[in-house]
């Protein structure tokens, strides 16, 4: 019998598209959005080897949603559905549908304190590799105190889940994650950061060809602790550096998972949830945006990535395998008019490794047509 997906959070949702007429007498409006990119990838898989494979894809999303706002009583909420198709020329098996909901919503508690939600459904249906199919619902909540005017403080508890259900063979995946961020205002333009995060989670994020037997122990803990400096230089240059310690300690660290980096997750999502674990990384992230013209900017998000395995042997004479990684994206946009935008990108991937199946190099390029009204 086929399981069906079970939209945690989703009731949220309902609800508050039934209840419009709380917000009759505020501002509100509906929205479209969408974009459109053709893109070329090398090196899809990421192999160091004549193993490489190259493909053009197309993505296409549209964004239907509706917004509502108070800014006395600083409150808001969207609420948006968003449909995603992506083709592949060559590798027709990851052609699919994504599916995804989003609701973000903001309400003051008193002078000093808003309460923030934000929950996002997504159903992932591909046209072949049917057992990757899934359901994720990610829930973020969290309370935002002012400590005073240059000082806020952010507690928050995200919770996932992530369910497979046309496939026995993937352990389904849940994860609870609690949070504490300082934000401190150091001046008009600046602005400093300081954030530290412990997740508890078990079963599969990331199903891959290789991945451990099904019947492994896959629980275990994540530590981060973040710092970040962000900048605005005059009116048209905005940085943003941040540096990231994250410990990956898992239940079982014999239950390694070899040459994770596979599918056609994009890169982005791989940087905030590691697809491997019982590591030590140190991150440095760095992030331009540079505002050319009245129609031209420029945004590059760069990151240096040093990871230490703590149990994954390489040889005979137990090295443990060590990974440097360089990723780099680029893209240029020019306004066509108020609801129009073209964008031009380029992502580079670089990975160092001891262990020499590791090693790759990944490049992607696109160009693609925004819209919205």
């Amino acid at each position: 019998m086929k399981k069906k997906y079970i939209p945690v959070g989703s009731f949220l949702i309902i609800f508050l598209l039934f209840s419009g007429n709380l917000f009759a007498q505020q501002e509100s409006r509906f929205f479209v959005r969408g974009n459109v990119n053709q893109e070329y990838s090398n090196n899809f898989y990421r192999f160091s080897d004549s193993a490489k494979s190259n493909d053009f894809r197309l993505l296409s999303s549209i964004i239907a949603g509706f917004s509502w706002k108070d800014d006395s009583l600083f409150s808001a909420v969207d609420i948006y559905y968003e449909n995603r198709y992506l083709r592949y020329y060559k590798l027709t098996k990851y052609i699919r549908m994504e599916h995804n909901l989003t609701l973000d919503g903001s309400i003051r508690i008193d002078n000093n304190n808003v309460l923030f939600l934000n929950n996002k459904s997504r159903v992932r249906d591909y046209s072949e590799l049917t057992q990757y199919n899934y359901f994720r619902n990610i829930l973020d909540l969290y309370d935002q105190l002012k400590l005073s005017s240059e000082l806020n403080l952010v507690i928050g508890y995200k919770y996932w889940i992530k369910n497979y259900p046309n496939s026995s063979l993937f352990q389904n995946y849940s994860s609870h994650r609690t949070f504490i961020k300082l934000n401190y205002r150091l001046s008009e333009k600046d602005y400093l950061g300081l954030r530290f995060e412990y997740q508890y989670h078990k079963g599969n994020l990331y199903p891959l060809i290789n991945l451990i037997n099904k019947n492994s122990n896959l629980t275990g803990s994540r530590y981060f602790l973040e710092a970040s400096l962000s900048k605005l230089w005059g009116e048209l240059i905005l940085t943003d550096f941040s540096y990231k310690l994250e410990s990956d300690q898992p239940s079982n660290p014999n239950d390694q998972a070899q040459n994770n980096y596979q599918g056609d997750e994009n890169f982005e999502e791989l940087l905030i949830d590691d697809a491997d674990f019982d590591y030590i990384k140190n991150q440095f992230n760095f992030s331009l945006l540079l505002k050319l013209s009245e129609r031209i900017s420029l945004f590059s998000f760069n990151v240096l990535q040093f990871k230490n395995f703590n149990n994954w042997l390489i040889n005979p004479d137990e090295n443990l395998r060590r990974d440097i990684l360089f990723f780099s994206s680029v893209i240029l946009k020019y306004k066509l008019a108020q609801s129009y935008r073209i964008n031009l990108y380029y992502n580079l991937e670089d990975n160092h490794s001891n262990l020499s199946s590791a090693k790759y190099n990944s490049s992607r390029m696109g160009l693609g047509l925004q819209f919205s009204f």
